[in-house]
């Protein structure tokens, strides 16, 4: 995974793999999915990431054109402190370049807004020791309150 870990590099060449990959043969299809699917897992589980998580959901829902719902769900059932820092940046930083008209987009908005990512936050927030930590869950609390009453 490491070697897509970086931002020019991995969205050049998802955007590449995206303009053909479904024309693609069946086990070539799959091998790409299997790719996404556990560099998606990589992310959620360490933080932070050369390539962050909006480019990610970028890379899987504009790019690729796979349903993000999966994804989302599989992020909601992460327990680990690597997520939830991801679920803060994302609260602060969500700022997609593409998609806004898109139903992929509209699906993360509706996620983002609801009670999801504070369940995410608040996990981790609860079981953390660092301070460093601490503050950045607490700010992506209040971004996603401020998510919500938008």
């Amino acid at each position: 995974m490491e070697e897509l870990n970086g931002f020019l590099y991995a969205d050049i060449t998802m955007m590449r793999i995206g303009n053909a990959w479904k024309s693609w043969k069946r086990p070539e299809r799959e091998a790409i999915v299997a790719v996404c699917d556990a560099w998606w897992r990589h992310t959620l589980n360490h933080y932070p990431r050369g390539v962050d998580v909006t480019t990610m959901i970028e890379i899987i829902a504009y790019h690729l054109g796979l349903d993000l719902a999966p994804y989302l769900a599989e992020w909601e059932s992460d327990s680990t402190e690597a997520a939830a820092r991801h679920m803060a940046w994302l609260m602060h930083g969500l700022n997609s370049s593409v998609g806004h008209d898109a139903e992929w987009y509209t699906l993360l908005t509706d996620w983002i807004t609801g009670p999801t990512p504070a369940a995410i936050m608040e996990r981790a927030f609860f079981a953390t020791g660092s301070p460093k930590v601490l503050q950045e869950l607490f700010d992506g609390l209040e971004n996603h309150r401020l998510w919500r009453e938008h």
